[in-house]
């Protein structure tokens, strides 16, 4: 058996490529966590969004549609009668948001909710100002403002 016409590679250029594997491996790692936590943040976000549009549409909807809005209302909850003269309140306790209707037990609407206030303007104007926020972001506002259709016979 002859070894002078066998050709391989010598240990320094094994050691070397798999350096060079290990350094790339490396790398594709640390952008795959880096997008993975961009994703897990994102996702957050979105989830804090979603509660907040969902509640803001909900109560804006009842709102509107109410028959008449109670005067013992305040900044942090607001009670409205609907057609049938049912009392619906919406108020929010350890960052959930609730609503109670009528003698009903008050039922959880959206979570991540920090914040939840009503002003209440000229006219049967209720404006809604709901935030949330997760542990690590910044807080994310949402308001809007809704005028009470009493007397409308579409409700």
């Amino acid at each position: 058996m002859c070894l002078k016409n066998q050709r391989g590679f010598t240990l320094i250029e094994v050691l070397a490529s798999l350096t060079i594997l290990v350094l790339l491996t490396a790398a594709a790692l640390q952008v795959y966590q880096h997008g993975l936590l961009s994703w897990k943040e994102e996702e957050k976000v979105l989830n804090v969004q979603d509660n907040l549009r969902i509640s803001m549409d909900r109560m804006a909807r009842e709102i509107r549609q109410a028959r008449s809005l109670d005067s013992s209302s305040s900044t942090s909850r607001v009670i409205i009668y609907d057609t049938g003269n049912q009392k619906i309140v919406y108020s929010i306790e350890d960052n959930t948001l609730y609503r109670k209707a009528g003698s009903s037990v008050k039922q959880p609407v959206a979570g991540s909710i920090s914040c939840l206030s009503f002003e209440y303007g000229p006219g049967n104007l209720v404006t809604i100002t709901a935030a949330g926020k997760t542990k690590e972001l910044e807080e994310i506002t949402y308001t809007t403002a809704v005028c009470i259709r009493t007397g409308s016979e579409d409700i």
